[in-house]
This record gives structure tokens, C-alpha cells and sequence, in this order.
């Protein structure tokens, strides 16, 4: 993109394992008011959340309670209103993301962070020499990576007319390739698969 494009991108939904329903995606009052913010239109209204406590489909729920990864959390409820609604229209229109409504958990922002920094997949990896064909001696890494199913939302706002020429760009590029593009590097390994959707927003992308 052009320097006169600003992009932010932050995560918006998270997918952990659920020891009932198999995963949940959570979200957290930040990461849906800031998604409330870059929409222009008001977050649904949430309630206060304890750490240990969270709002779930009853898909999720056993006995009153919700095991997240390790943690066992206190359902206080069912999903406030609006918050299904709120995600639904930004999601892919494929099977498991039609089955929002069955993975969704509310936990606190604290909560958030905790699973989103410490249950990112982590491989060890090893580093092959290009010209002997065979592994580096001492060369052993681990990496990182977000979880598959991960909904990463942001903006993209563009300053000058002539910018939006890139934009066409992109949507070009997404139209011809049923909204796929690969980010960042290790394509060769299959990383970076991402399905991206655009939205319209008060004359802005």
C-alpha cells in the first residue's frame, strides 16, 4: 500500500480449546468496543466480567460452567443480546463460521489476553542448508502462529483520491481468488492462508 494508507489490524475473536463443543472463539468487551469504534455504530451492551466468569452459548456449557483451555469459568448467562449480530456480517460465508453461534464465549479482557498470548500454536522448526540440501547443524527454532479460524478485523482508511487506485487493486486481486491472499513469509509450508472481506464504512474501507 501507499504511504498515504493507514492500516491497523488487532484480533478480534480467538479460537481456544473447549473441553465441551470442542473450541470456542471468545471475545472480550475491549476487542468488540474496539470493533464497535472502527464500525462507527455502537457495541452491544456488556456486562461486568470477573476473571474467572464468562457469558456462553449453551452449546458450551456444562453444569454452569465453561472449561477454556485449563480454566474453569463461571457461566453467568447466556450470550448478551447483540453480540452474535454484532460479529455475524464480518465473518467468511463458509460451514464452521456458520457456526458462530455455537462457539462463542464472553470472557473478561484480561482473560482475552491471557488465552490470545499464551495458546498461539508454537512448532519447533528446523532450518535446511540451500546448498547441501540438508538441515543446518544447530539450527532448531521455534515459531509462533495465530490458531486457523482466527478473526482479525481493522481499517483501512485512505487519504488521496489517487490511492484508492490500490484498492482496486487489492479487490481485483481477492475477486480472481475467492477473497485467499497469503501474508508473510513460509508460503512454501502452507502459513499466512487468509481469507479477507472488505466492508464499507461511512465512505471509507
Amino acid at each position: 500500500m501507499a504511504e498515504n494508507e493507514n492500516t491497523c489490524c488487532y484480533i478480534s475473536a480467538f479460537p481456544v480449546r473447549s473441553a465441551k463443543g470442542a473450541f470456542a472463539w471468545v471475545v472480550c468487551p475491549l476487542s468488540l468496543q474496539r470493533l464497535a469504534r472502527d464500525r462507527g455504530r455502537p457495541a452491544p451492551e456488556l456486562p461486568e466480567l470477573a476473571d474467572m466468569e464468562a457469558f456462553a452459548v449453551p452449546a458450551l456449557v456444562h453444569d454452569g460452567k465453561i472449561v477454556l483451555e485449563e480454566y474453569l469459568h463461571e457461566v453467568k448467562g447466556d450470550l448478551p443480546p447483540g453480540i452474535l449480530d454484532f460479529l455475524a456480517d464480518l465473518v467468511p460465508d463458509d460451514p464452521l463460521w456458520a457456526d458462530l453461534g455455537k462457539h462463542l464465549a464472553l470472557v473478561s479482557d484480561e482473560m482475552f489476553q491471557y488465552y490470545v498470548e499464551h495458546t498461539c500454536e508454537v512448532v519447533t522448526r528446523i532450518r535446511i542448508n540451500d546448498e547441501t540440501g540438508t538441515v543446518d547443524n544447530g539450527v532448531l527454532f521455534n515459531q509462533e502462529q495465530l490458531p486457523s479460524e482466527c478473526l482479525l478485523t481493522g481499517s483501512l482508511s485512505l487519504r488521496h483520491s489517487a490511492d484508492f487506485g490500490h484498492l482496486d487493486i487489492l479487490t481485483g486481486k481477492l475477486a480472481d481468488n475467492a477473497n485467499l491472499i497469503q501474508l508473510g513469509g513460509d508460503e512454501t509450508i502452507g502459513l499466512g492462508q487468509t481469507s479477507i472481506h472488505l466492508h464499507q464504512i461511512g465512505g471509507t474501507q
